[in-house]
């Protein structure tokens, strides 16, 4: 029932006409005993979400907007798998169930339309991962982000070796060559050393390799990357690097590496390798949206005045808005005008997701970033288009 959160999915949200909306945040728990609270929690957290619903829409129907969410509570296959967090979003229209890869803080809110700015900050966060170990006799798959770390079992159609490949197809296992793809008298990928058996047989054992990553390729792809999203990085020895690279056509196989013998690494070596890539890519997504703006700031084309990016929100003008991720600014924008109201109080709509939404739903590119990395201490900062 979960589903993963894409661009597609976020631009169908986006694009919702106004209607009453439900969306529930929370963080979930992997591990057992404390899994077991998931399901409880998620109940407390429905009990406000209805009370919330009732205090701002008397006259919706309440139990058919509750419905779908109920239902949830009482699917226990669905509790069994969790991950690190979940959203529920339901409407007139729609509802949407996804299971996140990082953990969320707990809310729940009501209006007329969904709260993305949390689901949007996860999509865009870049530090969700899937790392592909492969050998030429073994896969095994990981995912996680700079927070978390676990294997994830491998759909029953993905080869996990290349028997599981070929069969009666594998290349005979007393035929010469050396199974890591090099001659055994020789040094690790020296061309003008050969085994005793010749460069046929090397060749056909190459052909093997080739066969099972494909088989690999187009089994992973199908069965994980697809539906989970997720960029894929590839942690093998070179030679396979490259040998897998030349046969995948994976579009979510992206140019990180990690080149080493996975069968060396234990899970937390692995993670904290994977981990510093993503750190450095995030790291260089940022610098250049800084950069962006510190030349539009001197173009005189930006602005972090909470006022002045409302109306510019409404208007289409916002090329690019960075908005600080876990921050909360009481009131609502005037879907018409863009003017502001302020609003105080626990149950106060929070104004920067109403202007993230919006600057969306008319062209701009929104980036959620964390707080101490804003161009000041504004929780928005815009640029308007030339």
């Amino acid at each position: 029932m979960s589903e993963p959160v894409d661009r597609s999915t976020l631009n169908q949200l986006l694009n919702c006409p106004p209607q009453c909306c439900l969306s529930l945040y929370m963080p979930t728990y992997r591990a057992f005993p404390d899994s077991t609270q998931n399901a409880i929690r998620y109940k407390n957290l429905l009990a406000t979400l209805s009370e919330q619903l009732r205090a701002r829409y008397p006259d919706a129907n309440h139990a058919a907007l509750l419905e779908p969410f109920e239902r949830l509570e009482e699917e226990h296959e669905f509790w069994l798998t969790p991950r690190d967090g979940l959203v529920v979003l339901g409407g007139e229209q729609f509802f949407h169930v996804h299971k996140l890869m990082r953990a969320v803080p707990e809310q729940t809110h009501v209006g007329d339309r969904a709260c993305l700015a949390p689901l949007l900050q996860i999509t865009q966060a870049g530090d969700a991962y899937q790392a592909l170990c492969l050998s030429r006799d073994e896969v095994r798959l990981f995912e996680g982000t700079q927070e978390a770390f676990h294997e994830v079992q491998l759909d029953y159609r993905v080869p996990r070796s290349q028997t599981d490949a070929l069969g009666s197809d594998l290349t005979a296992a007393d035929q010469s060559g050396h199974p890591d793809g090099f001659g055994a008298a020789g040094e690790r990928g020296d061309p003008l050393m050969h085994s005793a058996g010749g460069s046929g047989k090397q060749d056909e054992i190459d052909k093997d390799r080739d066969k099972f990553f494909r088989a690999v390729d187009v089994a992973i792809e199908r069965y994980h990357s697809r539906p989970s999203g997720l960029p894929l990085m590839l942690v093998a020895l070179p030679d396979n690097q490259s040998a897998f690279r030349s046969i995948s056509r994976n579009a979510q196989l992206t140019g990180d590496r990690i080149e080493i013998d996975p069968g060396t690494l234990n899970a937390e070596a692995l993670r904290k390798q994977a981990a510093e890539l993503m750190a450095r890519n995030q790291l260089e997504r940022l610098n250049a949206l800084h950069d962006r703006y510190g030349v539009a700031q001197g173009e005189g084309r930006s602005s972090t005045d909470l006022d002045e990016v409302g109306k510019a929100a409404v208007a289409g003008r916002i090329e690019l808005l960075l908005v600080a991720a876990q921050q909360s600014v009481g009131g609502l924008l005037d879907p018409e005008s863009g003017a502001l109201e302020r609003q105080s109080g626990e149950d106060a709509n929070n104004l920067l997701d109403d202007i993230t939404t919006t600057a969306m739903r008319n062209g701009a590119e929104v980036m959620i970033v964390p707080a101490q990395r804003m161009p000041s201490s504004s929780p928005v900062a815009a640029v308007f288009y030339a």
